[in-house]
């Protein structure tokens, strides 16, 4: 399970593989014992509000930040579209099933990052 408030972000030299950024603040702040994942919601319920123009690619449990500095279990769905190719993460509240957020994926040489 991926906890995204915990994340810890390191960045890598591509000439000699070195160290060049490390980015903790989210783990230090946030980093906590947790009671683990528990769901009112069941994956296979939660993916039916996945919009049928996407096809689900992969899946897992996860927490994710909100707004106002809470945390929210979530079933994440990698996703692409059936008309572009896109591809998206969506985020389903595994106690309501009420999706919580959307990320298109961008990809390039530096990485992937999400709008």
């Amino acid at each position: 399970m991926t906890y995204y408030t915990d994340l810890i972000k390191v960045g890598v030299s591509l000439n000699d593989g070195s160290v060049v950024s490390l980015e903790a603040e989210g783990y230090l702040m946030n980093h906590t014992n947790r009671n683990g994942f528990s769901s009112d919601i069941k994956k296979s319920d939660a993916q039916k509000n996945i919009s049928p123009y996407l096809t689900v690619l992969d899946s897992k449990k996860c927490v994710i930040p909100k707004d106002d500095g809470t945390e929210v279990q979530c079933y994440e769905f990698h996703c692409e579209s059936n008309e572009t190719n896109e591809e998206t993460l969506i985020y389903v509240n595994a106690e309501t099933g009420v999706e919580e957020d959307t990320m298109i994926l961008l990809y390039s040489d530096g990485g992937t990052l999400t709008k």
